[in-house]
């Protein structure tokens, strides 16, 4: 069984041992890191790959980390009595990755003069972040980025990104299953959000949330964060990011509140401060390390209801907020339709007796709230998934309201879609 992914054990379950690592050199100047990822995976299952910046002499250098022993036992075993490997046609030099252990070893014996060109990425951050170099670091860094500032990182012969924006991936919203009841919890809502008239969003995430492609994502962007240094370029409003928090990595929305950027956690519904940033990218290396996967934080707003006053709508956001500390109350939330990234949802609180009552009358029995509710099944106001992705591919929102509208009024049906201010 899959424990739920941002459970701290399982977020630092990737295994550090050194073994399932190497250092590769003279890998050709026009591969890049799918291009070695698709090389050693002839060999064995490839946990992660880290590219060099610098180009001498038409070859450059790669960290690649196996995903499990037995891979690296693989690699181990072709490199017996020799240092390289002919993959592809290309001979790489492929060296065992030395850990801390056989590292001071060595040093001792005086063995090599060049052992510090190999050792993992993360200890050239700490070395760089002790001897006070510009790199972020939560000891001299309390404050979050200013928005016209860039995160810099000084110059090593590690593996790391290049200085070069590469072309960013927004991670798409996710959704909670049509008509399929789900325990949930309740998140904070990013700290730029802003509520709709007459409507309550709230933000939620499936509470004992299992699946392995997510738990494999989470091990993976541990790997990605402790295995190169933090882009050199700062990031950008509405950036997809991994982030770190207490030395465990996040994929994070960039969003900008006054003067400052923070992070805002996707998976987990959380505003951090923006320190040391990773750039999710559109490669098809970090795809194929489901960096690319929906959001798990859920956006929602009641289905079928409009409050009449604000004071109504601070209420039920108070309720819901205190629902994040209780211990004998549990929310199921059941999606009945979509709008646009938002969830239309019916809420039912259930105590430890299992007695379940509507989230809104039961909130109604002790503060007094105005609400309406409107007819069920109203086209104006939902519309189904497959509709949207059936239009998905319209490239403004406006000429996907007019497709939509085109398409039902041939049914004999009106449909309205409002852009969100």
């Amino acid at each position: 069984m899959v424990k739920p992914m941002f459970d701290e054990e399982n977020a630092q379950r990737f295994d550090p041992n050194p073994w399932r690592k190497f250092y590769v050199k003279d890998v050709p100047a026009d591969w890049d890191e799918w291009r070695l990822f698709s090389a050693f995976y002839q060999l064995g299952l490839v946990d992660n790959v880290a590219m060099g910046t610098t180009v001498r002499n038409g070859v450059q250098n790669a960290f690649v980390t196996m995903l499990r022993l037995e891979d690296g036992d693989k690699i181990r075993n072709e490199l017996r009595n020799k240092r390289q490997l002919t993959i592809d046609n290309t001979t790489l030099i492929v060296e065992p990755f030395l850990g801390k252990d056989q590292l001071h070893e060595k040093e001792n014996n005086n063995n090599s003069n060049n052992d510090e060109a190999i050792k993992a990425p993360r200890k050239f951050c700490e070395l760089k972040e002790k001897k006070g170099s510009p790199l972020p670091a939560n000891q001299n860094r309390n404050k979050p980025i200013p928005v016209s500032s860039t995160i810099t990182a000084t110059k090593t012969t590690v593996a790391r990104h290049p200085t070069t924006r590469t072309e960013p991936y927004r991670i798409i919203h996710g959704d909670l299953p049509l008509l399929k009841p789900q325990v949930i919890e309740i998140v904070e809502a990013p700290r730029n959000f802003l509520d709709d008239d007459r409507k309550l969003t709230f933000f939620c995430r499936i509470k004992d949330f299992e699946n392995e492609c997510y738990a494999n994502m989470q091990r993976a962007i541990n790997v990605h964060a402790s295995s190169r240094l933090p882009d050199d370029i700062g990031p950008e409003v509405n950036d997809c990011c991994i982030v770190t928090l207490n030395s465990i990595a996040y994929r994070a929305r960039i969003i900008q509140k006054g003067d400052y950027l923070y992070g805002y956690l996707v998976d987990f519904g959380k505003t951090v401060i923006v320190m040391n940033t990773w750039l999710i990218n559109n490669s098809m290396y970090q795809r194929s390390l489901n960096f690319h996967l929906p959001q798990t934080v859920i956006q929602c707003q009641f289905a079928d209801v409009l409050f009449n006053d604000q004071n109504s709508v601070d209420i039920v956001r108070k309720r819901l907020n205190e629902m994040k500390r209780s211990s004998t109350l549990k929310l199921v939330c059941t999606t009945k339709g979509y709008q646009g990234s938002v969830n239309l949802v019916k809420l039912v609180v259930t105590d430890t007796d299992k007695r379940s009552d509507d989230f809104l009358s039961w909130v109604a029995k002790n503060d007094n709230i105005s609400f309406t509710r409107t007819a069920k099944n109203d086209e104006s106001l939902v519309y189904t998934r497959n509709q949207l992705m059936e239009y998905q591919k319209v490239p403004s929102i406006t000429e996907m309201s007019q497709s939509l509208n085109e398409a039902l009024f041939n049914q004999g049906k009106l449909f309205i879609v409002s852009p969100k201010k």
